[in-house]
């Protein structure tokens, strides 16, 4: 239990996703959970694993945003995302998951259902759907 809660503070610690996306200590385990750095190399990863058999959710690094306009960019990034799945051939394999407090849940109620509203209708024309990812325990309570 000790272990577990070093590993989730640390997490959360200033520079040590850097370290854990640099380092070559750990690349083979980030690469498995992690599809990819950018949205073209996220996409193709997925495609691969679609090909292969597997339904993968896609989902963006961070959770919690601390401004509205972060809120906004993680927005707008997940629109991206969506908008690569559309024209993926294989977007019946590939959907997003996203946690709410990504979207300004922390800030702005209003404004994290009126984004959530907005990916739902990108999904929607995407063919494709959204997975509301389980929150930290602090948002639950």
């Amino acid at each position: 239990m000790v272990f577990r809660t070093l590993i989730l503070k640390s997490a959360g610690l200033p520079g040590v996703e850097r370290l854990v996306r640099s380092s070559r200590l750990f690349r083979p385990m980030v690469g498995r959970f992690i599809a990819g750095e950018g949205l073209k190399e996220s996409i193709s990863t997925a495609e691969g694993l679609a090909r292969e058999g597997f339904f993968v959710s896609l989902d963006l690094l961070g959770e919690n945003v601390a401004t509205l306009e972060e809120a906004e960019a993680g927005t707008q990034a997940y629109l991206n995302l969506l908008d690569g799945i559309a024209k993926s051939e294989h977007k019946d394999a590939i959907n997003i998951s996203i946690k709410l407090t990504a979207l300004g849940l922390d800030q702005d109620l209003e404004l994290a259902e009126a984004n959530y509203r907005r990916l739902l209708e990108k999904a929607v024309g995407a063919e494709t759907f959204i997975r509301a990812d389980m929150e930290g325990r602090l948002i639950l309570r």
